[in-house]
């Protein structure tokens, strides 16, 4: 649709309500943005605030709880076209005891990040100068600088839906800060953990429904997102698997440099513009430890907003 901008006098196109009819028949409308501090988010990549938790009680048992937190605040400085600001990750699970029937292994690993972001068309270039990488219940942490290219094409729209693919390549370079000997309650070795040095590869794909009543900020009801990581190690770092010890299933530990994979799928449905529900699927491990999971799904509640920048 084109127009005069003389005819909105002194309007702001992007402050007003908009209803679009052809041949008096077919009609669209669009509200305008809501201008509130947070904005809806379509999926967890494109969150600046994301918390998704999960909580089962039983009998005779601990609280048994999931968590996926992120934050972003990255906003772009004046007249350069770049983006500066911190970042941080968390991915944890709560410890659980009988008759609680799951691996011992729990998911942790909690990151935080300067974090450096510049547009070239297509292409989206972050930095993180300065990441830390921890664990929550060991005395496991690295220090690290990192990066990557992410190619952000253009959404594919169709019929009140629309598919998005970001594929990225990236790199992190750093230091191990601590060599515990005993992890899981077993002494290891890990006098080969020192330098890292990794390459990263993968992408986010997303598949989105429109709602019915289309707004500017939130347009989405349904979204499925998947989302795979590869880190490629150049040098050896620890891996966790469960297994078992004789009649006794316990966490194994090795220190190797295998291909560590990452992946995370959900399927969210925005009850709200802000809160919603979601299911989710893990594989794979994360840094620092690299605890691999397999196959867990979990259902919960879930939070996604945009910061203003």
């Amino acid at each position: 649709m084109t127009f005069s901008p003389g005819a909105l006098g002194t309007l702001d196109a992007q402050k007003v309500d908009w209803t679009a009819t052809f041949n008096n028949v077919l009609q669209a409308t669009a509200a305008a943005p809501s201008r509130s501090f947070l904005s809806s988010a379509d999926t967890k990549d494109d969150s600046d605030i994301y918390l998704f938790g999960s909580f089962l009680a039983g009998y005779s048992t601990k609280p048994l709880y999931t968590i996926d937190a992120k934050v972003n605040w990255v906003p772009e400085i004046k007249t350069t076209g770049n983006m500066f600001g911190v970042e941080a990750t968390l991915s944890t699970n709560s410890d659980s005891s009988p008759p609680v029937d799951r691996s011992r292994i729990d998911p942790d690993s909690i990151t935080a990040a300067l974090a450096l972001r510049h547009r070239i068309h297509q292409l989206s270039l972050d930095i993180n100068p300065l990441e830390g990488q921890f664990s929550r219940k060991y005395p496991a942490s690295d220090l690290i600088t990192a990066g990557t290219i992410k190619w952000v094409s253009h959404p594919v729209y169709d019929h009140g839906q629309a598919v998005v693919f970001y594929p990225f390549i990236g790199y992190e370079l750093g230091k191990n800060l601590n060599k515990p000997s005993i992890l899981f309650k077993q002494p290891v070795n890990l006098s080969p953990y020192d330098n890292i040095t990794r390459a990263l590869f993968g992408a986010h794909a997303a598949f989105l429904l429109f709602k019915k009543s289309v707004t500017a900020d939130s347009p989405y009801r349904l979204a499925i997102q998947a989302d795979y990581t590869t880190r490629v190690l150049f040098t050896p770092e620890p891996f966790v698997t469960s297994g078992y010890s004789g009649s006794d299933h316990t966490s194994i530990v090795s220190v190797r440099a295998n291909a560590r994979h990452y992946v995370e799928c959900g399927i969210a449905y925005n009850a709200s513009d802000l809160f919603g529900i979601e299911a989710k699927y893990k594989f794979g491990s994360l840094p620092p430890l690299f605890e691999f999971v397999e196959h867990q799904v979990v259902i919960g509640i879930t939070f996604k907003a945009k910061l203003p920048h």
